[in-house]
């Protein structure tokens, strides 16, 4: 059994690996940007079920407040959009609406509970300091598991 690199324990989990290295270059490509980066190793982390649970309440928890927050933005600016300074409301509605769109994006691993985005999202989080002050500024990973 292998422990935890989050808690230590010795718990069922699943190996994370990403690739770390420098981006080296990018060009625009149709629709698509084309980054080229050098990558200089991998990191495989080991992650226990308990911790990727922790860590996708805690996620879910902070994009349903933000959803909240955004959705209590709403409300409360069309209940005020009929006054004469109804500019200001209307941007309170619009940034709202982008707060709304925004938090489903950022944390939609967290509620779709796609386990592995999550787990690699946890790892490049756990170990990316040390990575960047290392020299490291980018980080990767197949999204194809």
């Amino acid at each position: 059994m292998w422990k935890c690199d989050e808690c230590g324990s010795n718990n069922p989990g699943q190996f994370y690996t990403f690739q770390y290295g420098n981006k080296v270059g990018s060009k625009r490509e149709a629709s698509y940007k084309r980054v080229t980066v050098r990558v200089a190793g991998n990191k495989s982390v080991y992650l226990c079920s308990k911790c990727i649970g922790k860590y996708r309440r805690h996620q879910s928890i902070k994009g349903g407040i933000i959803v909240g927050i955004s959705v209590v933005l709403l409300v409360f600016a069309q209940s005020f959009n009929t006054s004469v300074g109804s500019e200001i409301w209307d941007f309170i509605a619009f940034a709202g609406f982008i707060g709304s769109l925004w938090a489903g994006v950022y944390y939609w691993q967290a509620f779709t509970g796609d386990t592995y985005a999550l787990g690699i999202s946890r790892a490049i989080a756990k170990h990316k300091p040390d990575l960047i002050k290392q020299g490291y500024d980018y980080f990767v990973w197949d999204k194809k598991k």
